[in-house]
């Protein structure tokens, strides 16, 4: 027929036609109402319904996971305690000298001796030094989660070391034992954190008490209760502790997990 379109030939090169899209006329082809029970899909659709509908309507798709993207806390440098070489690292480890207030400080400071060494120092460059200053102390603070970043809670293990039989280190003061006693008593200070402990203290030699400051922490470890909240303070016997305070500082810092 001379006015039939031409058709053309099909061959190796030629693609075949696409295929019907399923519908509820297409025989042999499963097919779903996407809109029936779509505000609880979740529970109510079967795999199958969930996949077809996904696919062919562009409902009852899987969420897409999003990361989250995490706070680092930036660079951590070895930094040099008093006495190493803070050539490399410029910076210094030893706590800054502050009155009880904290309201004055003097930091430890990087001070070059030379093209080879340099050290920390709190109270100026030692004589015959070059001078230059290198740096501070290495403090690294972290910075407040996203807003819809994950954030550590403020679930507190809190605990004490007690001396318990140590006489008072004042007049007119009662010594540690008696004074967590009295917090048992009455219900107050590590007991109003979500848990504590109170452990026993040991007798030191030490001028910095540190083999008992050390003990102290293997006991902590060793109870493991800490590991069921999000911090672990240490508290002395004979401080001013008002945990629900530590709380809301806690909240208001916005750590990231």
């Amino acid at each position: 027929d001379p006015a039939a379109p031409p058709v053309a030939a099909e061959g190796p090169d030629t693609a075949p036609p696409p295929p019907a899209a399923a519908g509820p006329d297409t025989p042999g082809k499963v097919t779903f109402d996407c809109d029936a029970a779509l505000a609880n899909f979740e529970a109510a659709w079967s795999p199958e319904k969930k996949d077809w509908c996904c696919q062919n309507a562009g409902k009852g798709c899987a969420p897409v996971a999003t990361e989250v993207p995490l706070t680092g806390v930036g660079e951590i440098r070895a930094c040099a305690w008093g006495g190493e070489n803070c050539m490399e690292s410029k910076c210094c480890a030893d706590v800054p000298k502050c009155d009880w207030q904290f309201a004055n400080c003097q930091e430890y400071i990087c001070y070059k001796k030379d093209a080879y060494f340099g050290s920390c120092h709190y109270d100026g460059a030692p004589g015959g030094w070059d001078g230059a200053h290198l740096g501070v102390h290495g403090a690294v603070e972290v910075a407040k989660a996203a807003p819809e970043a994950e954030i550590t809670g403020t679930s507190l293990f809190c605990f004490c070391v007690v001396m318990w039989d140590a006489g008072p280190t004042m007049p007119g003061m009662d010594g540690e034992g008696k004074v967590a006693n009295h917090f048992k008593e009455t219900g107050r200070g590590i007991l109003e954190c979500d848990d504590h402990a109170f452990f026993d203290g040991q007798p030191t030699g030490s001028v910095h008490n540190i083999d008992s400051f050390v003990n102290a922490w293997n006991q902590v470890k060793d109870d493991g209760r800490w590991m069921k909240h999000d911090w672990i303070v240490k508290v002395d016997a004979d401080a001013v502790f008002f945990p629900d305070r530590l709380k809301i500082h806690l909240a208001a810092l916005r750590t990231p997990q």
